[in-house]
């Protein structure tokens, strides 16, 4: 059956669903990341792929959105962490991956603290 490129999950071959997955918004941010990294093409996750993360036994998501998609990326870690999966906010501080670079960007992941639903809501009453 034919897809729809919407809902097509992005570099799907090449994910491990046993390791933490990445979620940015672009192609050229997925590159630059290289690791386990699914672009969205936007701001959204499509159903299929909300499925499938909630499906797999990865644990471990970092949603990494550009700072514009603040509130798209508390919704899809809210949902996220009702089915138990450790989410943490990848931070870029206004730019994406793709401008701050691998290492930076690598750095950055690595000093990110999962979400707990206070965190998370603290975050929601920031943007009121």
């Amino acid at each position: 059956p034919p897809t729809d490129a919407k809902s097509a999950i992005g570099l799907e071959l090449y994910i491990n669903w046993n390791a933490p997955i990445i979620l940015l918004e672009g192609m050229f941010d997925a590159l630059t990341v290289k690791r386990n990294v699914i672009p969205l093409f936007g701001k959204i996750i499509h159903e299929k792929l909300m499925t499938k993360l909630v499906r797999s036994t990865v644990n471990r998501i970092y949603i990494a959105l550009d700072p514009d998609a603040i509130k798209n990326a508390l919704k899809h870690a809210e949902m996220l962490m009702s089915y138990g999966k450790e989410v943490y906010l990848v931070e870029l501080d206004g730019k994406d991956a793709n401008e701050i670079g691998f290492e930076r960007f690598l750095n950055t992941i690595e000093q990110s603290q999962p979400l707990t639903f206070h965190s998370l809501l603290t975050k929601k009453i920031q943007l009121i």
